[in-house]
């Protein structure tokens, strides 16, 4: 069996953005108004783009809060 390619990344922009996103929801309860909603997607959007970035291949976010 061939062994696979170990491939080392340097995560740490993916840590962070999990690391925000995990950080409001937990501060932030219930119902968000507009504004929080914006700023949680836009947190959701860096982590899909850190994801991305340590995959290699595009990954969407969860949420289409810009699009009106």
């Amino acid at each position: 069996m061939k062994k696979k390619p170990t491939i080392y990344t340097d995560n740490s922009d993916l840590h962070d953005a999990d690391k925000a996103v995990k950080d409001f929801v937990k501060v932030h309860k219930g119902n968000l108004s507009e504004e929080e909603r914006d700023k949680l997607g836009d947190l959701l959007d860096r982590r899909a783009a850190a994801i991305s970035d340590v995959l290699g291949v595009k990954v969407s976010s969860v949420v289409d809060h810009k699009k009106k």
